[in-house]
C-alpha cells in the first residue's frame, strides 16, 4: 500500500509536467524530421507516428517523451536508424536523454550536439561513426554517461572532455583513438569508470589520473601505452578489485607496492605477462612513428621535458631516421 501511494503522488507530481500530446516548436519539430530523412526513417523497424509526421501529435512518436512542449528524452535504440546523425538535433534545446546506440549510423558525431545544455546521457555506442570526437562535448556541463564505444572514431581524445564536473562514465573503447591520454582526464570530480581500452593510445599514462578520488574501474587494456606506472596510481582509494584491466600495452613498474596494488584490482589478476617490454617503435606502412611513442620513450629514459619544439612533432609524425637521430642523442642508456 505504502508504495502504491507513493507512486500515485509521483504520477500526480509529474503529470502537470509531462503533456504527451503537446504541440513542439517548429525548430524542434523540423530537428525531428532532419533526424527520420537522414537515417532513412522509412526502414526503421519502428515508426509509428513518424511515417505519418501529423502535426501536434510528435509527442505521441515512437521512442519520444515531451515535457511540455520540448523534447524531453529520445531513445531510439536498435531501431535500424543508417545514415548521418544531422545538425538539427542540437536544436532540441531541452534533451536530457539521447540514445541512438545500436543502429548503424555513419560520418561524424555533429559538433551542433554541444548546444544541448540540458543533456544528462548520449548513447552513440555500436554504430559505424567516425571522425573525431568533437571538443564541443566538452561544453555539456550536466552531463554523466558519454557512451561512444564500438564506433570507427579517430583522432585524439578532446583534452575540454576533463572539463564536465557532472561526468560518471567515460566509454570511448573500440575505436581508433590515437595519442596520449590527456592529463585532464584526472580533473573529473565525478568520474567512476573510464574505459578507453581497444584503441591506439601511446605514451605514458598521466599521472594525474591519480586524482580520480571517485573512479571505481580504469581500463586501459589494448592500447600502445608504454613506460612505467605513475607511482600515484597507488593512491587511489575507491579502485574495485578485480574491475580494472591494463593488460597488451608495454607497461611495468619497478615499485613493489605499486604492483602488488594494480595485481588486485586487474581483471584475474595477471596484467604483466601480457606487456612487451622490447618495444620501441612502431613503423608505419609510410615509415612514419608516432610522435607520442617518441616523446614519450624520451621522457622515460632521460627524464626530460617533452619535446613539443622538435621538428615534426607538431605535425603528429617524425621520419623514422629522425626519430633515430633523437634516440642516438641520448647515448647509452644503462
Amino acid at each position: 500500500m505504502k508504495t502504491l501511494i507513493s507512486t500515485l503522488i509521483a504520477c500526480l507530481i509529474w503529470a502537470p509536467a509531462l503533456n504527451l500530446h503537446a504541440a513542439l516548436s517548429m525548430e524542434e519539430r523540423n530537428a525531428l524530421l532532419a533526424l527520420y530523412t537522414s537515417t532513412q526513417g522509412d526502414n526503421w523497424t519502428n515508426r509509428n507516428g513518424w511515417d505519418t509526421q501529423q502535426p501536434g501529435t510528435e509527442c505521441t512518436w515512437y521512442g519520444l517523451t515531451c515535457q511540455g512542449d520540448h523534447v524531453f528524452s529520445l531513445n531510439l535504440n536498435d531501431n535500424h536508424l543508417t545514415g548521418p546523425i544531422p545538425p538539427e538535433i542540437g536544436n532540441l534545446s531541452k534533451l536530457w536523454y539521447l540514445d541512438l546506440g545500436d543502429n548503424r549510423l555513419s560520418g561524424p558525431i555533429p559538433p551542433q550536439l554541444g548546444q544541448l545544455e540540458e543533456l544528462w546521457k548520449l548513447y552513440l555506442d555500436n554504430n559505424e561513426l567516425t571522425g573525431p570526437i568533437p571538443p564541443a562535448l566538452g561544453e555539456l556541463a550536466k552531463m554523466q554517461e558519454l557512451y561512444l564505444y564500438n564506433n570507427q572514431l579517430s583522432c585524439g581524445i578532446p583534452v575540454n572532455l576533463g572539463a564536465l564536473p557532472s561526468l560518471k562514465w567515460l566509454w570511448v573503447s573500440g575505436n581508433q583513438l590515437s595519442g596520449p591520454i590527456p592529463g585532464s582526464l584526472g580533473a573529473l570530480p565525478s568520474l567512476e569508470r573510464l574505459y578507453l581500452y581497444d584503441n591506439h593510445l601511446t605514451g605514458l599514462i598521466p599521472r594525474q589520473l591519480a586524482n580520480l578520488d571517485t573512479l571505481k574501474r580504469l581500463r586501459l587494456h589494448k592500447n600502445r601505452l608504454i613506460g612505467p606506472f605513475p607511482l600515484e596510481l597507488k593512491n587511489l582509494p575507491n579502485l574495485d578489485e578485480g574491475g580494472s584491466d591494463f593488460r597488451w600495452n608495454h607497461l611495468y613498474t619497478s615499485d613493489e607496492a605499486l604492483r602488488q596494488f594494480l595485481d588486485t584490482k586487474q581483471t584475474g589478476g595477471d596484467w604483466q605477462s601480457t606487456q612487451s617490454p622490447g618495444y620501441v617503435l612502431d613503423l608505419n606502412a609510410d615509415d612514419r612513428v608516432d610522435v607520442g611513442d617518441v616523446v614519450a620513450l624520451l621522457q622515460v629514459l632521460t627524464r626530460m621535458r617533452p619535446f613539443e619544439d622538435l621538428p615534426g612533432v607538431a605535425a603528429g609524425a617524425l621520419r623514422m631516421d629522425d626519430a633515430l637521430y633523437m634516440l642516438r642523442l641520448i647515448g647509452d642508456v644503462d
